[in-house]
């Protein structure tokens, strides 16, 4: 697996996910929504419980698309 990068932060911002992909060198593989309590969840592990919310599902999906046929989602390997 290649390695991509996850941006935090609204879209727009004046460092955004494009000029991070730019000077890194490595694509955006997706955004981590900008929601009230993402930071605390992302850090103690507890991101997907925040599920109930679209944008939080659709970064989630994202992500397993990354890992492709490797790992089937809602399944232990």
């Amino acid at each position: 697996m290649e390695a991509s990068l996850l941006v935090r932060g609204r879209p727009g911002a004046a460092l955004d996910g494009p000029l991070i992909s730019e000077a890194i060198g490595l694509p955006v593989q997706a955004r981590v929504p900008e929601l009230r309590g993402v930071a605390a969840a992302m850090e103690s592990g507890r991101l997907l419980e925040l599920g109930k919310r679209r944008a939080v599902r659709h970064f989630a999906a994202s992500v397993l698309d990354l890992l492709g046929d490797g790992l089937a989602s809602g399944e232990p390997e």
